[in-house]
């Protein structure tokens, strides 16, 4: 967010509106404890502006984290390969398998609980992986509990 500036009790007002939902953005939980009213122009502008700061570096750092997961999942991808699968759809597939555990049959929310419990769903790896599982399922039902 560019610096945020508030001029006017009508763009004090304005932010007020939404400040709750940027501040738990950042924190998690609303707000408590704070007399808005008490704040001056200066005081609510220096307070959005830190929380802004804070949300966009939180962003900067759930995007290195993903891109980190998605590097160690191809590479575990290639381990997977090297234990003996013949080629990348064939780990996918093992390791989809490995998720299923006990449960016989893939379910609707397998998939992308696959990505997200690897944190890659937010990713371009992750949404080219689920593409890539889907149509894995859909080719080989049989490996999964589904009635071909």
């Amino acid at each position: 967010m560019e610096n945020f500036k508030i001029t006017t009790e009508a763009e004090k007002d304005e932010c007020l509106m939404w400040i709750s939902d940027l501040y738990k953005d950042v924190h998690g939980f609303r707000p408590r404890g704070y007399n808005w009213d008490a704040f001056s122009f200066q005081e609510l502008t220096d307070f959005v502006n830190d929380l802004s700061d804070q949300a966009d570096a939180e962003m900067e750092r759930e995007r290195r984290d993903a891109e980190d997961a998605a590097e160690f999942f191809n590479k575990r991808v290639q381990e997977v390969i090297d234990l003996g699968a013949e080629d990348r759809e064939t780990a996918l597939r093992w390791m989809l398998q490995g998720d299923m555990g006990d449960d016989k049959e893939l379910d609707l929310y397998a998939v992308e609980y696959f990505t997200m419990m690897r944190g890659i769903d937010t990713t371009e790896t992750g949404r080219n992986v689920e593409k890539e599982l889907i149509t894995i399922a859909n080719e080989n039902p049989t490996f999964f509990g589904i009635a071909a």
